[in-house]
């Protein structure tokens, strides 16, 4: 088909199409028949599949895909986040590096190929921007502390006032075209405000999203987000106001986004919310209902395209209106979040990247002026978020790590720079220059706050939490961290048995643990009672199992129920964090090997979490593990309780402190003791050894106490091999054994069975005994005496400060011995 077309001269200027005056800067030619451009016959017949839409497309995305994952691998180590490898990799893709070749450009990134990639990575962002705000808990706002809302306040106004007051000073010096198209006011406003899905992605990367001062990050960035979403729709109002010809239309745009609103409070959310009903508790959304509102989020950015705002703010909006965790948010995760944000995005943070070009950097006052305008708005951002929490104590080097993550930019950011350069707003040498600016600020932030910022530091208590050393009839406190419903029988006969009067209370912190998912931020909060009640959650019933206990006991048993949501490889901050806030003696933790007869079920998950607990815990730690299959209902009392416990005594601090727990548990007058103490024959370290003195004097104690329920014995062995047997012979005699973890503690008591030992967490004797071999069925407690202690004293482990104590809390009035043969 002829058509009339004088071609555009080399400087792109306007030129004649059909008689008609066209303003566009590029052009892409394209087959008249273009089904026949989009599949290639292949090589074979003679096709170049260089010069066909589809196998272009599958090119580029193995291409980006391959390079970007290889290019994180390597920057992840050095503490980059995932933006700025994808970011780089469009650097090196881009005419500045790999790009300088045409015939590169041209076969593989043609105008035409990153058109498609352009408009199916814009449908991914709709769709990520969709899933993000469904994510969002704007509970977090109901009450946000002072610290939020000054650091939000002084963060985000300081920098602009700086801004406002520099560009005004240097007005008259700036180039033309920055005079004429208000990018450096532009600039100020958006670099001064803080992206939340920008914030939690990156703290999630940075393993500090659950972490106190990730919590305050995330919700003043979410405060800061709000805020800046009115202002984004009132500056686009205001742009539509003084683009279009008649008052007529200018009203027709702003109130047909009234009615899109109305739309979705009074007729999608409650239609959305009928569906996410009928889904079962604790299932996924029907496929059906899943496709359904995806594309009812597509139609809303179309009418928001319509309206003359931004596609992704109608799906925002949406999203904001709905429920995020299970069912939606967690279905949205399982089946659109791995697809977007795994492969389309990185192809929209490549494509950024490869837009940069760094030989445009010629115009070095032009430079200069968007340069400084960055660094005046990046310093004035940190100043103004340190002000506030260094106004309420917080310590520098925490306020100072707050500042810099409020200064993270990403995908956000990245969005608005495109579409800034889209629209001419920048041009091309502003936008590298930008880009840049972005690339450097975050690079260089992300592994600054991973030095500055060590959450681990603070569990280094000056205080001694342990068992051996609480207080005589005090509340002993406990912390109980549940992941699911099977977790909670062992637990709750294992504190049914520790319980003993009014006069010396358990106070129980029930804390269930679980995954992150279908929530961008995490969460610890108090579990709260529902006043409606649809149906119960896993988390009512985990509850009513221990308020059921609380109830029994009345005045002997408190119980404080937590709820945590946190990433799996941080999970333990929310464990050991509730820990030093409630000043708990012992975290009993469950193992991460659940038996149901025969088969055995293991959880990676839950053993790094107990390992690092083990690691960071601010008192002592003790892992049950349940080889009796106690499970059952939640809700009701079980009547299998443990009456038999024995302490496997073979000394060392973590044996201290698990005696100290079952003469606890021997306070209560229907547990019977048996206390065995294992001994080698020829065994002279007495002489020598301060840890055997201190066990000696703590045996003795024991032996000098007289009750009914009390038995100690003492077994002498040669080696690790007579300790196995002496165990095995008399271990089925018992509901539960206490056994020490004897972290790297070697004697001949355990000699050769460290070499068959699985999990480090358990320890030797731990490990052996709850191994399916032993074919013992009796619940194990390994206990781990408290180790960051940051004071001197005489019972800690060696190479670390500790203990300085060894009183022992006396039970009843005595013990029957048997055996007696103390070495004294």
């Amino acid at each position: 088909m002829a058509t009339n077309i004088t071609p555009p001269n080399q400087n792109n200027e306007d030129f004649i199409y059909n008689q008609t005056t066209v303003k566009k800067f590029l052009w892409i030619c394209v087959k008249e028949n273009i089904t026949n451009s989009v599949t290639s016959h292949g090589l074979f017949h003679g096709n170049d599949p260089l010069h066909y839409s589809l196998p272009l497309l599958l090119l580029n995305v193995s291409l980006i895909f391959i390079l970007s994952r290889s290019i994180h691998h390597v920057l992840k180590h050095l503490h980059q986040s995932r933006t700025i490898s994808y970011i780089i990799t469009g650097f090196l893709l881009g005419p500045s590096v790999i790009g300088q070749s045409w015939e590169f450009r041209h076969e593989l990134f043609s105008p035409k190929s990153t058109f498609l990639l352009d408009t199916l990575t814009l449908l991914s962002l709709i769709l990520f921007l969709f899933n993000m705000s469904v994510k969002t808990d704007l509970g977090m706002l109901k009450k946000p502390s002072r610290i939020v809302i000054s650091t939000f306040f002084l963060g985000s106004i300081l920098p602009l006032i700086l801004c406002c007051f520099l560009y005004m000073a240097l007005k008259s010096s700036l180039p033309a075209d920055l005079q004429a198209n208000k990018l450096l006011l532009l600039l100020a406003c958006r670099f001064s405000l803080s992206s939340f899905p920008v914030v939690t992605d990156i703290l999630d990367e940075l393993g500090l999203l659950n972490t106190d001062l990730g919590r305050t990050a995330t919700t003043t960035s979410l405060l800061t987000d709000i805020v800046s979403w009115f202002l984004n729709a009132f500056i686009a109002a205001t742009l539509i106001l003084s683009t279009v010809e008649s008052i007529i239309k200018c009203v027709m745009a702003v109130v047909s986004f009234g009615i899109y609103l109305l739309i979705i409070v009074f007729m999608l959310r409650p239609m959305i919310l009928r569906a996410i009903k009928k889904t079962p508790v604790g299932e996924l959304l029907p496929e059906g209902y899943f496709v359904g509102i995806v594309l009812l989020a597509l139609a809303t950015s179309f009418l928001t395209e319509l309206s003359g705002y931004h596609a992704a703010f109608g799906p925002m909006i949406l999203g904001l209106a709905l429920p995020g965790g299970m069912p939606l948010g967690v279905t949205l995760k399982e089946k659109l979040d791995t697809l977007m944000s795994g492969l389309f995005l990185p192809i929209y943070l490549v494509l950024a990247g490869y837009r940069t070009d760094f030989s445009k950097l010629t115009d070095l006052k032009e430079w200069g002026f968007v340069e400084l305008i960055v660094i005046v708005t990046f310093l004035g951002k940190i100043v103004g978020s340190m002000a506030a929490p260094l106004y309420y104590k917080m310590p520098w080097r925490d306020a100072l790590s707050l500042g810099l993550m409020m200064n993270l930019k990403g995908i956000i950011e990245v969005q608005f720079l495109n579409s800034w350069g889209d629209t001419e707003m920048a041009n091309i040498q502003q936008f590298s220059i930008l880009m840049v600016s972005l690339t450097l600020t975050t690079a260089s932030l992300t592994p600054l706050i991973k030095y500055l910022y060590k959450p681990t530091m603070r569990y280094n208590t000056t205080k001694q939490r342990t068992v051996q050393h609480s207080k005589p009839n005090a509340e002993l406190r406990l912390l109980v961290a549940v992941h699911n419903e099977d977790n909670v029988p062992p637990v709750v006969e294992l504190l049914e048995a520790s319980k003993c009067n009014k006069e010396s209370p358990l106070n129980i912190y029930v804390l269930h643990v679980m995954e992150l998912a279908g929530r961008a931020a995490a969460v610890l909060a108090p579990h709260k009672k529902r006043k409606k009640n649809p149906g119960m959650t896993a988390s009512d019933r985990i509850v009513n199992a221990f308020r059921y206990l609380e109830k029994q006991n009345e005045g002997a048993v408190t119980v404080q129920a937590f709820v945590a949501l946190a990433p799996s490889a941080t999970k333990h901050n929310d464990v050991c964090a509730l820990a030093l806030e409630k000043k708990v003696r012992l975290v009993i933790l469950p193992f991460h090997k659940q038996s149901d007869g025969a088969l055995a079920t293991a959880n990676a998950t839950l053993q790094s979490m107990n390992q690092n607990v083990l690691a960071y815990a601010p008192c002592s730690v003790a892992i049950l593990v349940d080889n009796r299959n106690s499970g059952g209902a939640t809700c009701n009392h079980t009547n299998d309780l443990l009456h038999r416990v024995a302490v496997f005594f073979l000394g060392g601090c973590d044996d201290r402190e698990a005696l100290a727990y079952g003469m606890r548990m021997a306070r209560n007058p229907n547990i019977n003791l048996t206390v065995v103490r294992f001994v080698s024959r020829g065994d002279l370290r007495e002489l020598e050894d301060e840890e055997w003195k201190k066990d000696n004097e703590m045996v003795h104690q024991v032996s000098r106490m007289q009750a009914n329920n009390i038995l100690y014995r003492e077994e002498l062995v040669e080696d690790g091999e007579g300790t196995v047997a002496v165990m095995r012979r008399m271990s089925d005699k018992f509901d539960l054994l206490i056994v020490g973890r004897r972290k790297n503690e070697e004697s001949a008591l355990t000699s050769g069975l460290s070499m068959w030992s699985e999990c480090p967490e358990l320890g030797v004797i731990g490990d052996m005994l709850s191994a399916t071999d032993f074919e013992v069925k009796v619940s194990i407690l390994v206990v781990q005496q408290q180790e960051r202690v940051e004071v001197g004293g005489e019972d800690g482990r060696k190479g670390q400060p500790g203990i300085t104590s060894n009183t022992l809390s006396p039970p009843h009035q005595g013990v029957q011995s048997q055996e007696e043969s103390l070495r004294m």
